[in-house]
């Protein structure tokens, strides 16, 4: 895959499948949805017959990013019913754009327009392939920006990122320094960005992977998330998805013992996404320059339930579940997992095969311990 110099080669699976197959990203969506409301309430509106400009940052196939985004529009127009919205999806460039205006344009916006006439007048719809590490929109353009499940994403890894695992859960002290480094200087650039090309008063509402490591504030989870989290027997996670990734390397470790894969494959396998704790998520807002552009308004961790598992426990279909988790896993890694192995186009899809095989079948013989509660980290900034 050709991507721009310092961006990642980043891709979920595409033909509709990441759509289909991304219910802990939805559930993430809905889980921000109470700041979103009121964050979105706090904006100031525009002049007459200016349009409400909005901002997805790491939109993918777009199901859940038109989920999110009518939301909003709906929330701006008990306040403004006929205003106009500009709203621009953006993704890295190697995106599926054309699945993104199937969902914008097969129903996407029809529940949040006032009539079916209404459609192309008081809602425009873009696309941007701009790496969100780099200026997206122009300055003091942004109304509301928001970002789910792609923060995260870091756009550089040293060599090697990770010696004995496929995930920062497995990685060295030292390790860990060298990816905390990038992640900070990803973080940073991400948030100076936003400054600039939000308006004064403009709200940013992120969230992303996180970890539990040096927080210094509880974990937010609710009743109903109790209840469902007592049926695991896995342990805690410190970092989000850490179970699930766990077991994907020791499959991959497993691959390389039968000589499957080579040595330098398995540790060439990696998955470059970094859970922030609260304290580096704030950091950057509240020590550097960037405290002149933002207000914090709202800062936590969230532990989600899987919706999966919740499904699991109300069925009790070990298989369904275990072939769910395995999609939800694929969905993100296999375009990831096809760019790391250095073999021929039909020996890599077979591995590839072989691991969500092999993943399926450890879950379905322990649905109660292979699954994920994801924890996030919620932030949501007002630019000055």
């Amino acid at each position: 895959m050709n991507v721009l110099p310092g961006v990642m080669p980043i891709k979920m699976k595409d033909g509709g499948f990441y759509d289909e197959h991304s219910q802990s990203q939805h559930a993430a969506i809905n889980m921000t949805l109470p700041y979103v409301e009121a964050a979105v309430g706090a904006v100031p509106l525009p002049g007459e017959n200016e349009p409400f400009v909005i901002v997805d940052y790491g939109c993918s196939e777009g199901k859940n990013s038109v989920h999110v985004v009518n939301a909003i529009i709906d929330i701006v127009r008990r306040r403004r019913q006929d205003q106009l919205f500009n709203v621009i999806f953006n993704d890295l460039p190697h995106n599926n754009f054309n699945r993104l205006f199937e969902n914008i344009y097969r129903g996407g916006f029809k529940q949040s327009l006032l009539a079916a006439d209404e459609a192309g007048k008081n809602v425009l719809a873009f696309a941007s392939g701009q790496p969100f590490h780099l200026q997206v929109m122009p300055a003091r353009t942004v109304h509301f920006g928001y970002s789910s499940s792609a923060a995260h994403w870091l756009t550089e890894l040293p060599k090697p990122a990770i010696r004995n695992h496929i995930y920062f859960s497995g990685a060295t002290e030292s390790e860990k320094k060298k990816l905390s480094e990038i992640a900070a200087k990803d973080w940073h650039n991400f948030l100076n960005l936003r400054a600039l090309e939000m308006k004064s008063g403009a709200r940013l509402v992120i969230t992303m992977v996180a970890s539990l490591t040096g927080s210094k504030r509880d974990i937010k989870i609710d009743d109903k998330h109790k209840s469902i989290y007592a049926r695991r027997t896995g342990p805690q996670e410190t970092y989000g998805a850490q179970i699930m990734l766990d077991l994907i390397n020791e499959i991959v470790q497993q691959l390389a013992l039968e000589k499957k894969i080579s040595p330098q494959e398995a540790e060439a396998v990696w998955f470059p996404v970094y859970p922030r704790n609260l304290d580096e998520v704030l950091s950057p807002i509240m020590e550097s320059e960037l405290k002149q552009k933002f207000i914090v308004e709202q800062a936590e961790l969230v532990q989600i339930a899987c919706p999966v598992f919740e499904k699991y426990l109300q069925t009790g279909d070990s298989e369904n579940y275990a072939k769910s988790m395995t999609e939800i896993a694929r969905a993100v890694m296999e375009t990831l997992l096809l760019n790391q192995l250095e073999k021929s186009e039909l020996a890599k899809q077979k591995i590839i095969d072989e691991i969500f095989d092999r993943m399926q079948s450890r879950i379905q013989s322990q649905p109660e311990y292979y699954t994920f509660f994801p924890i996030h980290s919620v932030l949501v900034l007002a630019r000055k």
